[in-house]
């Protein structure tokens, strides 16, 4: 079995994101930023299983730190910037990055 690189990964759990949203907004009866936001919290813990099983190596605290700080947004872009930040670029993971 082929595992996905982080990037790989990366790009799948966005886009999985967006395509979750997306659907809440439009099929939400009392409007679309209703849906968006149900969608949002429904993408949850998609997101934290991401963070669960992403290959770079955190410390245990690292990790917990990265859930919680992704839960927690409520702005779309904001979320697809962190997971920017949290892919390491040269493959190492650098704690700085997440605290």
């Amino acid at each position: 079995m082929i595992i996905p690189s982080a990037e790989e990964q990366a790009q799948q759990i966005i886009r999985l994101h967006q395509e979750t949203v997306m659907h809440y907004m439009k099929g939400h009866d009392r409007g679309e930023e209703r849906g968006r936001l149900l969608g949002m919290r429904t993408a949850r813990k998609h997101l934290a299983a991401f963070i669960d099983h992403l290959p770079v190596t955190f410390l245990p605290s690292q990790r917990k730190a990265a859930r919680a700080i992704i839960c927690q947004m409520k702005n779309e872009q904001q979320i697809y910037d962190f997971i920017g930040k949290i892919i390491p670029e040269d493959r190492h993971f650098m704690a700085e990055k997440v605290a």
